[in-house]
């Protein structure tokens, strides 16, 4: 009989309020057949999620590596 799987209790991460970090965030998309494809950036500054910095981009260069699909 299977047992059932432990549960991790979760620790949810808190920012102080004298703190300053930052939150990175990247996505991109590449065509598979014809090469090229485009990516985007942004940069927050916490606590209070102020943009720092965005950018996106095509990159016609850009290349998809098959054998991981």
């Amino acid at each position: 009989m299977k047992q059932p799987h432990q549960q991790i209790p979760a620790v949810i991460p808190t920012v102080e309020p004298d703190e300053e970090l930052l939150v990175v965030s990247f996505d991109g998309s590449a065509r598979v057949k014809r090469g090229g494809g485009a990516c985007s950036a942004i940069i927050w500054k916490l606590p209070e999620w102020t943009v720092v910095a965005a950018e996106s981009k095509y990159l016609p260069d850009l290349t998809v590596n098959e054998a991981e699909y």
